[in-house]
């Protein structure tokens, strides 16, 4: 006859081996950060924490607002986390920097163009210097105003009909 009771021995890693291990690892989060390789997807993206422009000559800022005229030099600020390694510019201007080490503090040079109205650039950022990694983004604006003032004025009285008048004129 065959002895069918069970016998009581303890559990261990080792009788379920190191699978078992990998999979509890994983499923409480503790591997899977050291398992992704930097830029794989779920890897936290680089991210723009700022992009704003700044003028030179021809350039006036009113009440938080760039106002530049045509040939005006601007400057495109850009602050990033600091594991960016890749910035490109789209929009109104276009460029594109990259870094073989990360970097948060970026700046490139542009030009206000002609005619008037607000021009906006789309900044990109990226964690590789291919600019195809894990991306975040961010905008800026400046308003172009090539239009001078112009004032008009109007006589109060109207002068009579020679032209004069013999009395004080508001303008």
């Amino acid at each position: 006859m065959v002895d069918r009771r069970v016998r009581n021995q303890p559990v261990t890693f080792r009788s379920f081996g190191l699978n078992f291990l990998v999979v509890t690892l994983l499923t409480l989060g503790l591997l899977a950060p050291a398992l992704a390789p930097a830029g794989a997807p779920g890897a936290e993206a680089a991210s723009v924490v700022s992009a704003s422009f700044t003028g030179g000559a021809g350039t006036a800022m009113v009440g938080g607002t760039l106002y530049a005229r045509q040939g005006a030099p601007l400057t495109l600020s850009v602050n990033t986390s600091s594991d960016t390694r890749c910035v490109v510019v789209i929009g109104a201007h276009s460029a594109t920097q990259t870094s073989n080490t990360d970097r948060s503090s970026w700046s490139f040079s542009f030009t206000a163009g002609s005619g008037d109205g607000t021009r906006a650039v789309t900044v990109t950022a990226y964690r590789n210097n291919g600019c195809n990694q894990s991306p975040g983004s961010g905008t800026a604006s400046y308003v172009v105003d090539n239009t001078p003032p112009s004032v008009t004025g109007t006589l109060s009285p109207m002068p009579n009909a020679a032209g004069w008048n013999n009395s004080d004129v508001t303008i």
